[in-house]
């Protein structure tokens, strides 16, 4: 393969979507490393921040080339640090600043296969301003690759879109979507009026589904999706809850639900056969669990619940063993863990909601690790609690000798998540019986 010309390679290389492929092929031989690491590799997926990228932007207006290579474009707030771009790029021009949004234009319709697009970014140069940026819609509504976008909280959105422009916002004929998230604001700037069963129409194969729930988007309910497998509702009132319900009850094939109903909401009968993962409040889960017209119903993610009495008594009831992943309230100390293990012996990802500091303390390290290890799969710690105790330690040495400890007790254990939501997380190796560690700034 290594004969094989320029252009036939680059249409093998740019067929090929996945990073560790296209690693993987960068190994066997100097002739594809030298093509897959400079073109490919640095290109497939790109994570931005907010700050100006005028150079990549012209960079990517300029080589065209390379522009087709981009999967993934995401820009949010994250770290210049935790960014992911190209990092030779052709030399900046003198750029004008009334060329700056034309270059902006210029480079993403270089971007001939993008497939995935996000924008979480608060800030931005005014040349990338989406509130005004029609033209940059209208290049994304007519990618031919498009499957997915996410548009969340750009904070000049939050604006009303002018009502004369509203309707010809070239939002509206994006199509053939499959993963589509409505939980930003820039969806509610839109008035009364806005189209969007017309808009989801044009994607009927949406996989993945996240919306906030307004009286101008309730009309969602009325859509129907034969392939949805996520749903995320986020902003539920009372006044829609029986259209939520059947909308539900009609997507048998949803697999993972994320919603938060207010009071004691239960499904209609034989709501979500095929629910593994729902992330809601206690009440919600709690009703889930006790439906009784769906008995086969195996969940692998749980979140969140409480450990009460009578919520103990309804966990006994169900498959506890095929549970994966586990988020729970504080679930009183030692105890509380120790009957979890009892009730979910196979979880591999267990998180917790912080305790008060006073309470954790009442736990010596010892107890902590050994109510953990009764976790044999254990992979993943999601709490303050075991990291804390920790690190209170005052001697490097005392700290090491219960890490050490931790680790044999559960020798499946890889990463432990300090913070919630997530900021760093403690990443641990093995070799032989030494343990060693290292701490990891999420985003960086």
């Amino acid at each position: 393969m290594d004969l094989l010309s320029f252009d036939v390679a680059e249409i093998i290389l740019s067929s090929i979507a996945s990073p560790g492929d296209l690693l993987a092929l960068a190994l066997t031989s100097h002739y594809w490393a030298g093509l897959i690491l400079p073109h490919h590799i640095q290109y497939r997926k790109l994570f931005i921040g907010s700050e100006d990228h005028l150079p990549l932007w012209t960079h990517l207006a300029i080589r065209k080339d390379l522009a087709k290579n981009v999967r993934e474009v995401h820009m949010s707030n994250v770290r210049r640090r935790g960014e992911r771009c190209p990092t030779t790029l052709v030399p900046v021009l003198d750029v004008q600043p009334e060329e700056e949004e034309t270059i902006f234009l210029r480079a993403f319709q270089n971007l001939e296969r993008l497939e995935i697009f996000t924008w979480r970014a608060h800030k931005c140069p005014g040349y990338m301003d989406p509130h005004r940026n029609y033209k940059l819609f209208d290049i994304l509504s007519n990618a031919r690759y498009m499957r997915s976008i996410d548009i969340l909280s750009v904070t000049r959105w939050q604006k009303k879109i002018n009502e004369t422009l509203w309707k010809t916002h070239p939002v509206f004929n994006l199509r053939n979507l499959t993963r589509f998230d409505l939980s930003g604001p820039f969806w509610r700037s839109f008035n009364q009026d806005f189209p969007l069963t017309s808009v989801l129409m044009q994607c009927p194969d949406i996989e993945e589904f996240s919306i906030f729930h307004t009286e101008i988007l309730s009309t969602f309910t009325t859509c129907f999706f034969p392939r949805l497998r996520r749903l995320t509702i986020i902003g539920t009132g009372n006044s829609e809850i029986d259209l939520l319900k059947k909308f539900l009850h009609k997507h048998k094939t949803v697999q993972e639900l994320t919603w938060y109903p207010l009071g004691g909401t239960r499904l209609l009968p034989d709501s979500l056969p095929a629910l593994q993962k729902i992330t809601s409040n206690h009440t919600f889960i709690m009703n889930l669990l006790q439906d009784e017209t769906v008995p086969n119903r195996v969940l692998h993610n749980i979140s969140r619940i409480h450990l009460d009495p009578p919520s103990i008594k309804i966990l006994e009831e169900i498959d506890g063993s095929q549970v994966r992943e586990l988020f729970l309230c504080p679930c009183a100390g030692v105890q509380g863990i120790r009957r979890i293990a009892k009730l979910f012996p196979n979880v591999v990802t267990l998180g917790i909601l912080d305790e008060p500091f006073y309470d954790m303390m009442r736990v010596s390290i010892d107890d902590e690790i050994c109510s953990l290890s009764l976790f044999p799969a254990l992979e993943c710690i999601l709490t303050a609690r075991i990291w804390t105790m920790i690190s209170k330690l005052r001697e490097w040495e005392a700290r090491q000798d219960a890490i050490t400890k931790l680790a044999y007790a559960c020798p499946n254990l890889k990463y432990i998540v300090p913070s919630s939501p997530p900021k760093r997380k403690i990443v641990l190796s093995r070799d032989g019986e030494q343990v060693t560690w290292i701490e990891l700034y999420l985003g960086d």
